[in-house]
């Protein structure tokens, strides 16, 4: 970014509007001390957001505003505007697409201030953030003063590496990396602080719950003990009303007893008083009864604690005792099988023992016999093995045919059995073929029909899409537009609110003139009957306010009053206030020309007070002031008018060239055109209906713009809505293809079912 412009208003020794251009290349401000150049500094450091009064060399912020002069009156508003170029694009990403940047400040003597980007309001921050980087800011190295190279040579390392990170450009992110550090702290801190409540309801929730389960349970003893307690009364009610029935009966039937029975009556009295007793005392032992229940409750609350412990550990001793048991069977067990086994092997050594002498016995008997024994019982053995191996397979051939004809007679009634199962099978699949035919048939159809459905919605959404693109880029530009005409209406409001203040304030005037006003419209000079300024009341045509103010000149200023009291009056009041001088028209003095003044004399000539309108109830001013002046085309005309005319007529011409009645000439060009009043009138007029353009068509361009969002609007919900009817018809034909791909092999699978019956059937 580079720095194009600075505009100063307001600020310390600037009290006019100044505008200072900074073309490419190097400016010097250059002037004897004290002519404010430093102050233009100032103006930098303030509008980029200085915060310290001693760095702008002031005691408090309201110094920078203009305090006032012999000549000026005080301000109460200071303002200073840089324009930055945008050439490299090194801005943040909102501004990069502007060419031009305008940052200003404004302070009042109330204390108001405001920071604007653009003309649009902002925050300092956002000013920082769009300086940051760049080597400009309040108290950046591009702003090099008396003792600024001394400290930066004297700067430690930290300091140097601000310089070099601030010239590379980082600095904005640091700032946004600290920014972002400390939002996450925060974050940690507000989830600690979460977490705290968290765990905290939690707490909370635990104890509310059981509270709830006493408070649920407290309730449903309170409604048996009232129940109860309405029972009882009820129960009380009934015996007691039956016991004084009983009595209003005897006393009735006693009534007409004689005075022999008043001993038997007061027997009844006390018997009452004795049931009253009795009630009071039953009271007191429901009483006493409720605090007992409440003991009991408690004592079985307890108890039922007590209960709960003592079945779990009666539960875990069983557990034990069984496991006891068991341990102690598999010992007795262990213990039985070891006395058997002891016993088992005592008793075959005995046996062996025995046998042992036996064959010692007959051993020598037998050992002749022996071998031919041996023999015979060999061949016997033999014998009976080989008819055993006979029955054995006699036996088994029998078995495998009484098998195989069972299983013959068995497979016969199967395969009977299975051949009319066939048949009826076969009969439900040529139905399921019949019916799996009509249904493919119509699936197909309805495939077809939900095709071209889908080339349908796609045919539209194409359509759609392509309006919706078109609109969203009518749309943008729109937008575009209306910005532009947001910016141009912005700035046509801030040069016609300058020319307005300015016109407001007389400050085109002379100095007597600003007083004399300002004083009327203050009310304080209402007496003199001011009526207006002469350059209110008249308006030339167009081209003609150099002709008209080179006509009447400071009479332009002049101020219009009733009558010429009036006039001395306001004489009077500015040299009283020593407030400078004015000139004064009283409208009852003013005398219209008459006759042969009111001819131009040339056919190519025209009298001046043609091509001005007057304002209503001035009538007359025109022809006094302008009736003697005349209009030329140019200069030579305007002489050769005089050579004829110039003893009874001033002429002028469009460019603010006068010839007088003297045959004086004056012309040429100034900085201001002459006075100028006339022109910056017509400016402020020109300005007030480029404004009234400017906001219809703004207003015609944000209509536009709301009717492009409706529009732009209705095609996405439409849009939407065809996507979503596409979706579902796009399922719709995905279960269609399944369907029609289950259908097809399910057809296939029964061919092959009445293939294979067929086969069956035939072996």
């Amino acid at each position: 970014m580079k720095l194009k412009q600075l505009e100063i208003v307001g600020f310390k020794s600037f009290v006019d509007k100044t505008t200072v251009q900074f073309p490419e290349g190097i400016s010097a401000v250059v002037g004897p001390n004290g002519c404010g150049k430093s102050n233009i500094v100032d103006a930098l450091r303030w509008v980029m957001g200085e915060q310290s009064v001693k760095q702008l060399r002031g005691k408090s912020m309201e110094d920078i505003i203009f305090s006032g002069s012999d000549k000026k009156g005080a301000l109460n508003v200071a303002e200073v505007a840089i324009t930055l170029t945008n050439d490299n694009g090194n801005t943040p990403e909102e501004y990069r697409h502007f060419s031009e940047i305008m940052v200003s400040r404004r302070l009042l003597r109330s204390g108001e201030s405001g920071y604007f980007i653009n003309k649009q309001a902002c925050r300092l921050k956002d000013i920082q953030n769009l300086l940051m980087g760049t080597g400009v800011g309040s108290r950046a190295y591009a702003i090099i003063e008396q003792g600024k190279i001394e400290n930066l040579i004297d700067a430690g390392p930290e300091e140097r590496r601000w310089f070099i990170e601030d010239a590379a450009g980082i600095t904005r992110y640091k700032s946004r990396k600290k920014e972002a550090l400390q939002k996450i702290e925060r974050t940690k801190q507000n989830l600690f602080r979460i977490n705290d409540v968290i765990a905290e309801v939690k707490r909370q929730m635990n104890s509310l719950k059981r509270q709830a389960k006493k408070a649920e349970r407290y309730k449903t003893y309170q409604e048996q003990i009232e129940d109860l307690e309405v029972k009882l009364a009820i129960y009380q009610y009934r015996t007691i009303a039956s016991e004084i029935d009983e009595t209003e009966s005897l006393l009735v039937s006693l009534r007409d007893t004689d005075f022999e029975h008043d001993s038997e009556l007061a027997k009844l009295d006390a018997a009452i008083e004795q049931i009253k007793q009795e009630r009071a005392a039953k009271h007191e032992r429901i009483s006493e009864e409720k605090v007992k229940t409440h003991d009991f409750q408690r004592l079985i609350d307890k108890l039922e604690g007590d209960i709960k412990y003592g079945t779990k550990d009666l539960e875990r001793l069983i557990t034990e005792i069984d496991q006891f048991k068991a341990e102690l069977i598999e010992i007795e067990e262990k213990n039985q099988d070891t006395i058997r086994e002891c016993r088992n092997l005592e008793e075959r050594k005995n046996a062996v023992t025995q046998k042992t002498q036996q064959i010692k016995e007959t051993l020598g008997q037998e050992a002749g016999a022996e071998g031919a024994l041996k023999q015979q019982l060999a061949e016997l053995n033999q014998h009976v093995d080989t008819k055993k191996a006979e029955l054995i397979n006699l036996a088994s051939r029998k078995a495998t045919y009484e098998n195989t004809l069972e299983n013959s007679s068995k497979h016969r009634a199967n395969l009977s059995k299975r051949l009319d199962q066939l048949k009826n099978e076969k009969s439900q699949t040529q139905s399921a073929v019949a019916k799996y035919t009509t249904e493919l048939a119509r699936t197909q159809e309805d495939h077809h029909s939900l095709k071209q459905g889908m080339d349908e919605i796609v045919r539209i959404l194409e359509s759609l899409e392509k309006e919706l693109h078109e609109n969203r880029q009518a749309l943008s530009q729109q937008v575009r537009t209306v910005q532009v005409t947001e910016i141009e209406r912005q700035k046509i409001r801030s040069q016609y609110g300058a020319f307005k203040k300015m016109d407001e304030n007389y400050e085109w005037f002379k100095k007597g003139v600003q007083v004399v006003m300002k004083e009327w419209k203050s009310g304080n000079l209402d007496h003199t009957g001011i009526c207006g300024l002469v350059a209110d009341v008249i308006e030339p045509e167009p081209s003609y306010e150099d002709a008209v103010e080179a006509a009447l000149g400071e009479t332009l200023q002049y101020v219009l009053v009733k009558d010429q009291q009036g006039a001395v009056t306001a004489i009077d009041f500015l040299r009283a206030r020593s407030g400078g001088r004015g000139g004064f028209i009283p409208m009852n003095a003013v005398r219209p020309l008459a006759g042969e003044n009111l001819s131009p004399g040339r056919e190519d000539c025209d009298l001046l007070m043609n091509h001005v309108e007057i304002q209503e109830g001035y009538e007359g001013l025109d022809q006094a002031l302008l009736g003697h002046v005349v209009i030329a085309e140019n200069l030579e005309a305007a002489i050769r008018s005089w050579e004829q005319n110039g003893l009874r007529q001033t002429i002028v011409t469009r460019q603010g060239d006068r010839v007088c009645l003297q045959g004086t000439l004056s012309g040429g060009s100034s900085d201001n055109g002459g006075s100028g009043i006339l022109t910056k009138k017509k400016e402020v007029r020109d300005l007030s209906e480029q404004m009234s353009k400017l906001d219809a068509s703004l207003e015609k361009a944000k209509n536009r713009q709301k009717e492009l969002e409706t529009h732009t609007v209705a095609l996405e919900t439409q849009a939407q809505k065809t996507r979503q009817a596409q979706s579902q018809k796009a399922q719709e034909q995905v279960e269609l293809e399944k369907k029609l791909y289950r259908l097809q092999e399910d057809l296939k699978h029964t061919h092959r079912h009445l293939e294979i019956f067929d086969l069956e059937a035939q072996q």
